[in-house]
Order: C-alpha cells, then structure tokens, then sequence
C-alpha cells in the first residue's frame, strides 16, 4: 500500500516542521556532551535488547543535540520496536537532516527505508458526522492527545496495537471506542456517531453553597449527673455478703462429704486398730461440723441474695441487716443467723 501524494506531502512537511524547530537554535556545549552520553547510553541499551529504554536515550539526545546518526538510530529502533508510522517519521526525519549537512549517502538509505515501510504502513481514519465536523467547539482525542481537524476523515499512518478515540462536545455525552490495530497495512476506520444532549432534568444538583459559620458563641448546658440511689452500696453489700456466703457454703460441705466418706471407709474395713478408730471419730466430728456450716452458709446467701433482689415496694432502709455467727460443739455445726429479712 503506498499513500496518497497529499498524506506524504503532510508528513514531510511535519517532519520539515519539527527539524526547523530543532535548528532554530544550535545547542550549547553542555546540550551537545549530554546528547552524546545518551547517544552512547542508547547504543549499550541496544545491544543489551532493551528497547524502550534505548529508544528514550535516542529521543532525549535528539532534542538536545539533532544529528543525522541520532535521528537514524531513533528510526531503526522505533522500527525494531514495531512502531511503523514512528519509524516511517524519522526516516523522514533523518533523509532531511542528512541533505542539510551534505550527506547524501545516509540521505538515500534514510529515503529508501521510508519507501520501504510505506507499503507496511498501517492506518486509522476516523469520521465525524455532519453535525460536529460543524461543531468547532468538539473535539476528538486519540490516545488522549488531541487530533488535527484537517486529518480527520482521511486515513492517518498509526503506530500497530491498542488505540482509544474519545470524542466531546459542550452539552454532549461524551463517546469513546477502543480500536486495535494490527503490524501489517492494517486499515481501520472509526465513525463517531450522533452525540447524545445531556439531560438537564437527570443531571446531578449543583452543591449547595456553603455556610458561613456563625460567630455566636453558644455555651453548652451541664447536664446533672443522676443522683446515686441512697441504697446502692447497701445493695451491693448484700449481694456480695450473699454470694461469699453461697461460696464458703459449697466448701463446707464438699469439705464434710470428704470427711465423712473416709470415716465411711475406715468402718467398713474388716480389722480396725485402735489409731484407725481414733481417725474415724474424728472424721465424722469433722464431717457433721462442716456440713452443718456449710448448709447454714449456704442457705444465708440464698436468703441475702433474694431479700438484695425482693419487692421494690420495700423500703431499702429496711433491707436486711443479717449478723452470720458459726457455732460449732461437740458432734454438731452451723451458723448463727440474727437480722431482719
């Protein structure tokens, strides 16, 4: 595929554009030492296959320093990269540094490699509908850089891969489309359709105006604290003496259970010795004894627990006052209980 007489005609004069930009001023000394340690740095990119790098050290070095080696090297590796509308500009490029600086013979291997990738070179068009190529406020973006009105509805030379064309207008829903290009004369076209007005009735409120913060100054009202009930404390004691009481209770008489399950077994042994009954007594002294203050203690707690949670139409001054004293004597145990329940 070869492009048409005004599409080369167009590229060159860009690539003439550029080129006149880039030598309307010579670099200065320190631009041209570090031209050419990027220069340097892209040929050992090069050799090492990396690419994308090598080919930033070229373009770098080709805005500080334009050099007809520089703009070759940029081409052959854009074109290494596959980026055959890139690599088509800079042989452009580098066939127009070479005739300025008397150098024919890379001037007509930079021309003959254009040739070459023209008949490789892969395209885009895109076409607007009537109504926004009128519409001078619309715009058209590929790959978010905005295109030339006059390069529209004509097939453009274009990098293979992955595209977006995105268009917006004032007023209008935006439209954008993906395209994907492929490496060999691909020819793609893009038609935009008819933008969509945006619905003023479903388009979200404005934000409310911000409020001026007043100057008054507001001075909070202490909230009371709630008084304590008088007889909270009292509450707690009994439900605490209860409870404690409940505890010591259940020792006791798993204490007494323990004792006299080992008189148990001393008597049901077949010869007893004297020390064995001495033991026996002893332990069925201290199984009554614990028993009994364990029942008594635990039945006190039950009875502070429930007298704590009775009727709330009592009056909390008359809640118990309980005085828990054990007695203990020969061959009995228990708890003394005087108070008012």
């Amino acid at each position: 595929m070869r492009l048409s007489p005004r599409i080369s005609a167009a590229l060159l004069a860009c690539t003439l554009s550029l080129g006149s930009l880039a030598m309307a001023g010579e670099p200065s000394k320190e631009d041209v030492k570090k031209a050419e340690e990027l220069f340097a740095l892209g040929n050992k990119l090069m050799k090492d296959d990396k690419l994308t790098e090598a080919c930033t050290a070229y373009e770098q070095s080709m805005k500080l320093a334009p050099a007809t080696g520089t703009a070759i090297n940029v081409a052959e590796c854009h074109e290494a990269q596959g980026r055959t509308a890139s690599a088509y500009s800079d042989w452009l490029e580098a066939g127009r540094l070479a005739e300025q600086k008397n150098k024919p013979d890379k001037a007509k291997k930079a021309k003959e490699r254009a040739a070459a990738l023209n008949e490789r070179l892969s395209t885009l068009e895109i076409r607007l509908p009537p109504s926004l190529v009128a519409d001078t406020s619309a715009s058209v973006l590929l790959d978010e850089v905005p295109v030339d009105p006059q390069r529209l509805g004509a097939p453009n030379p274009i990098d293979p891969g992955t595209h977006y064309v995105e268009v917006r207008a004032p007023g209008k829903i935006g439209w954008r489309t993906k395209v994907v290009v492929a490496p060999e004369a691909d020819h793609q076209t893009v038609t935009v359709p008819e933008l969509s007005a945006i619905d003023q009735a479903a388009a979200p409120p404005p934000p409310p105006a911000p409020v001026k913060p007043s100057t008054a100054t507001i001075t909070p009202t202490p909230t009371p604290a709630p008084a304590p009930a008088p007889d909270d404390h009292r509450s707690h004691l009994l439900r605490t003496t209860g409870y404690g009481l409940g505890a010591l209770g259940l020792v006791g008489l798993g204490l007494g259970g323990y004792y006299g399950f080992s008189a148990q077994k001393i008597e049901n042994r077949s010869t007893r010795t004297s020390d064995d009954l001495a033991t026996e007594r002893s332990d069925i002294t201290r199984a009554r004894v614990l028993l009994g203050v364990g029942a008594a203690c635990a039945v006190t707690g039950v009875v502070l627990i429930l007298v704590d949670s009775g009727s709330p139409s009592r009056p909390r001054s008359d809640a118990a006052r309980v005085v828990a004293t054990p007695v203990a004597g020969p061959g009995f145990g228990g708890l003394s209980v005087v108070g008012t329940f």
